[in-house]
């Protein structure tokens, strides 16, 4: 981390109260990812100095995080994610996006939020997803308020249904035949 040192001199002037004043934080030379402690202190117009103010490890950060998905399974009714996160984000921007044709639906406060690698397991009715093709959009924000470019992925398949095989064998416990019958019933490509 870098550690950056600078005093910035402002006069304005307020009334009683609460006051907004701004600073350009590029005028005074930060770095991205500097770590500084902001100190401010008021002067009136008499000259009386008031308290100090201060905020310790400030950090200026302008790099949006890079999240990814890195898992993607569903179970019956359960779903697990997988994903990445290159630094902490703000818990509550978290979220994944069910989409497919017209109908999308947010999962919020997925779990944790902190830079790693993790999982969440989420469940489809409570989503209200139906069984099909879905594309998972993953975003998040930093602390800082950064947007991570999202997460995308495409052709997730929901499937809640359970397949079936039935046998057709030739009657009694041996056979000459070369080759059986297998009906796959209800199932989907994907359960083959």
């Amino acid at each position: 981390d870098v550690v950056n040192k600078f005093s910035l001199h402002s006069v304005f002037t307020g009334n009683q109260g609460t006051n907004t004043v701004q600073m350009n934080i590029s005028a005074i030379g930060l770095s991205n990812g500097a770590t500084c402690t902001l100190r401010m202190t008021g002067c009136d117009l008499a000259g009386n100095i008031g308290t100090s103010n201060a905020q310790d490890n400030w950090r200026y950060d302008i790099t949006p995080p890079v999240i990814g998905l890195t898992t993607n399974t569903a179970n019956n009714q359960s779903i697990t994610l997988g994903y990445i996160l290159s630094e902490d984000v703000n818990p509550s921007s978290l979220k994944a996006a069910f989409s497919r044709g017209t109908f999308t639906t947010i999962a919020a406060n997925m779990g944790t939020a902190t830079k790693g690698t993790w999982s969440c397991t989420l469940s489809g009715n409570q989503l209200g997803l139906t069984d099909g093709t879905y594309t998972v959009t993953l975003s998040a924000t930093d602390v800082a308020g950064n947007p991570a470019v999202s997460a995308i992925a495409s052709s997730w398949i929901y499937d809640t249904q359970i397949g079936s095989i039935t046998l057709s064998l030739p009657s009694g416990s041996y056979t000459n035949q070369a080759a059986i019958t297998v009906q796959t019933g209800t199932l989907t490509p994907q359960e083959l």
